[in-house]
């Protein structure tokens, strides 16, 4: 059951733990970044890729298939281990997670499965593109992925997450009602509000807005329902809904449609120039993949700061909705405040880590703009 409101702090050990788990994760970050760069470098200037290629003497798509699936086993050998070290070792060590290591393998295993079906489809794609439009083919290829993106945020709230975590209908009739008529103020609709298991799996809390058109819901993980007061559970689901009021996810999926589409163009006009000068046959050579993985992987990395920009002031302006329509900041400062408590979040991370890592604003931004309104509130009730 929800438990009552109160005033929690982040104690100085606690954070003291955060700021070291997420330097930890920061530099097992980069490094597995470096790993993926450094065998697309290889492959590229070895002349290895191309030997591979000659070595398959298969037809184009069969070709490129065969290939990314190669490129895909040597990546997880160099990363395998740092995602175990991360996802299970590091995880328990700070006690965000209670996995067993046979249950992390399973669910480790399942998404790795999912994301190289869709890389290798992705490299599909991409080489049938080539062959039918070589002037245009990333075009055809962006198209493909805006379709692909879709679908994948209609299938995400009733296929793709219950693969991974058990999610149901919140069954509380008190807070069913109590929720949907916050819902109802915020005059805007959604199919349902779900709780998410994340006790059988982790310790941390967290909600999410997902799905879209009529498979939209609100996803409560059962740890944020077991330990938050119901005015904090409301902030949550006001921030949530924040989202669906602005209109943040067709304003996401536009932006990240044009980061996609400005790096599928650069990767095509750069590859192609780079092509014959480095002694491939041309833009169709399925050789140059590991080239094309590495162009259009650091054009991407460029973007990243201007992306997470974006999203922090979505964010933002989620968070000035959460406030306005409960009209108690009290309760979101409250629930932020206990969020990175049990999540184990930087409160004040690096200047240059929020502005080129973070996708939400840092807490004490976040902190600051709810003080403002109380203060704004209490100078207009005067």
């Amino acid at each position: 059951m929800p438990q009552k409101l109160s005033s929690p702090v982040i104690p100085a050990n606690r954070q003291l733990k955060a700021n070291r788990f997420a330097r930890i994760s920061r530099r097992l970050s980069f490094f597995k970044a470096l790993l993926f760069t450094a065998l697309l470098i290889l492959l590229t200037f070895s002349g290895f890729s191309s030997k591979i290629i000659i070595y398959l003497d298969l037809p184009l798509i069969t070709s490129a298939i065969v290939y990314a699936l190669i490129l895909t086993v040597a990546y997880l050998v160099l990363v395998t281990p740092l995602d175990t070290y991360k996802g299970f070792v590091l995880a328990r060590r700070y006690g965000l997670s209670t996995q067993s290591f046979g249950n992390w393998l399973g669910g480790y295993i399942q998404s790795v499965l999912l994301v190289s079906i869709l890389v290798i489809a992705v490299v599909v794609a991409v080489y049938w593109a080539i062959s039918v439009l070589p002037e245009i083919w990333w075009l055809l290829v962006w198209g493909i992925l805006m379709v692909v993106s879709l679908l994948l945020n209609l299938l995400l709230p009733g296929i793709i997450i219950p693969r991974f975590y058990e999610t149901r209908p919140l069954d509380d009739e008190d807070l069913r009602q109590r929720f949907y008529a916050l819902v109802k103020k915020a005059g805007v609709s959604v199919k349902g509000i779900y709780t998410i298991k994340f006790s059988s799996k982790r310790t941390t809390a967290n909600a999410a807005l997902v799905g879209i058109g009529g498979s939209k819901r609100i996803l409560l993980s059962d740890t944020l329902l077991a330990d938050y007061p119901v005015e904090e559970i409301e902030a949550v689901i006001a921030h949530e809904l924040g989202h669906l009021k602005n209109r943040d996810g067709a304003g996401i999926f536009l932006f990240q449609a044009l980061i996609i589409f400005a790096c599928l163009w650069i990767t095509a006009v750069s590859v192609g120039d780079l092509a014959v000068p480095l002694g491939y046959s041309g833009i169709g050579d399925v050789a140059l993949l590991p080239l094309m993985a590495l162009v259009f992987a650091i054009i991407n990395t460029v973007f990243t700061p201007v992306s997470n920009a974006v999203m922090r002031s979505f964010e933002t302006a989620a968070d000035d909705f959460a406030i306005r329509l409960t009209g108690n900041p009290s309760a979101y400062i409250s629930m932020i405040t206990k969020l990175m408590r049990q999540n184990l979040a930087e409160v004040n991370p690096p200047l240059w880590v929020e502005f080129l890592l973070y996708d939400h604003p840092g807490y004490y931004r976040r902190i600051s703009y709810a003080k403002s309104f109380m203060r704004e509130k209490t100078e207009n009730s005067e």
